[in-house]
């Protein structure tokens, strides 16, 4: 009789529960998106993950990082299937450096079938320090198999593989950058790396696509041309237009959101590359979701202020009711909260929006109002602000509404 895995426990009233799988994926949606966890020394940035890893061995031209891993695998792992699919075929091939640069195609096909056919979570790490060893060195056929490997596993519906192989897959992402982005300014898609995204975003399940979303929006952030990312970016949201599925969509959203977030709830500095062609080109659904996720995960005021800046000002390619609309749904939010400061307890201002930003912020939408005329569209955002003004009884919105 199997005995339950005890890294799936934790006390509770001095007792032991088990988690069930949507607990512990909730717990994995709320890590913070970096890859400063890692599985292993060996991943740690630097000459200090050769150390920690190889001892005295570090500064040897023939320390191998996978063979320091497969050691340490082999001290925690006692299964017979990862015996007889990982450290049996793969102990031979990396006895040195060298050796594994000349078998790293070879290695690469044998982890990336494993993985497909015996996904064990604590093996994943092979995959990224394989990825650090030889990375550079792989060819396209062999990192195609990695990483098919890798995404598969993604989709599993246990949380610790799952979480296991997106670690993995943005550590392969990482170092095999350079190959896996080809074709990105030519053709604004990812030529060794196009074929995954149905994969990835339109798992079947919303925990694996969020993974998937991740990964992928770490990848294309190592972009270094903001033009190529925003010309990939309304790619995949053309695509998404053409043939959407529910699964899909929700992919998309996820990724354009990981693209625009960056650190303790502000916006990443690529986030206009990734919001402007959603707003032209995504389905509206998916518009309006991406619009209030941002919003949630940041704060009013400045951090929130890009977003404004983009959505009041939208280039002229836009259509103007697609613009027009996406202005209101941001005004909507939380009943105009982004030109309405709230006080209490007295304060005299509001701490996450000085009321200078909000004047600031209606008197934008009152000089468009102005000059826009007479429609549906136009309405829609007139009743948006007077939604938001119903909020305060005083307040720069509130008073562009009565003048209204």
């Amino acid at each position: 009789m199997r005995s339950a895995d005890p890294s799936k426990a934790e006390a509770v009233g001095g007792r032991i529960r088990f988690q069930a799988p949507r607990k512990r994926f909730k717990a994995l949606r709320d890590e913070a998106a970096t890859t400063s966890r890692h599985d292993t020394v060996a991943l740690v940035e630097g000459e200090e993950g050769y150390a920690l890893a190889l001892g005295d061995q570090s500064k040897s031209r023939d320390a191998c990082l996978l063979k320091a891993e497969l050691e340490r695998l082999g001290g925690l792992e006692k299964r017979a299937e990862y015996k007889e699919r990982y450290q049996t075929p793969l102990w031979p091939l990396c006895q040195s450096l060298p050796e594994v640069v000349v078998n790293v195609n070879k290695i690469a096909s044998l982890l990336g079938e494993a993985f497909t056919e015996a996904p064990l979570p604590s093996v994943f790490s092979l995959a990224s320090v394989l990825a650090r060893d030889a990375g550079p060195a792989l060819a396209k056929d062999s990192l195609d198999v990695l990483v098919h490997g890798l995404v598969q596993a993604v989709s599993s519906k246990d949380a610790d593989t799952a979480s296991a192989a997106a670690r993995a897959l943005d550590y392969v992402f990482k170092y095999c950058a350079s190959h896996l982005l080809e074709g990105l300014a030519e053709t604004g898609w990812p030529s060794h790396c196009r074929r995954h995204y149905a994969s990835l975003l339109g798992a079947p399940t919303d925990d694996a696509r969020l993974l998937g979303a991740r990964a992928l929006a770490r990848l294309i952030r190592r972009a270094h041309d903001d033009n190529a990312v925003e010309a990939h970016v309304g790619n995949v949201c053309s695509s998404v237009a053409q043939r959407q599925t529910k699964h899909v969509a929700s992919g998309l959203a996820h990724f354009v959101v990981e693209l625009s977030l960056g650190i303790r709830g502000r916006l990443h500095t690529r986030a206009r590359s990734a919001l402007l062609p959603c707003v032209a080109k995504a389905p509206a659904d998916v518009l309006q979701e991406v619009l209030q996720r941002i919003m949630d995960a940041t704060r009013p005021g400045d951090d929130i202020e890009p977003l404004w800046s983009l959505c009041v000002d939208l280039p002229e390619t836009i259509p103007r009711d697609r613009a027009l609309a996406t202005l209101a749904c941001v005004v909507r939010w939380r009943r105009g909260r982004l030109l309405t400061p709230r006080l209490r307890d007295g304060a005299a201002d509001d701490a996450a929006l000085p009321h200078s930003l909000a004047l600031s912020r209606s008197n934008q939408l009152r000089a468009l109002l102005d000059a826009e005329p007479v429609s549906p569209e136009s309405m829609q955002l007139l009743d948006a602000c007077v939604l938001g003004a119903s909020a305060s009884a005083v307040g720069p919105l509130t008073r562009l509404c009565n003048e209204r």
